[in-house]
């Protein structure tokens, strides 16, 4: 989980496991590149 940023979920069911809440703004991702876009603010 990063700071300032969504929670990432790379697969399936992830967003069930998460703390209540914390779910609403995860972002579904799919590649490395992905997660690159998001830290950096793309």
């Amino acid at each position: 989980m990063p700071l300032d940023a969504p929670v990432f979920l790379t697969a399936p069911g992830q967003r069930e496991q998460l703390p209540h809440g914390l779910g609403d703004e995860a972002v579904d991702v799919e590649s490395g590149a992905q997660v690159a876009a998001m830290i950096e603010g793309q």
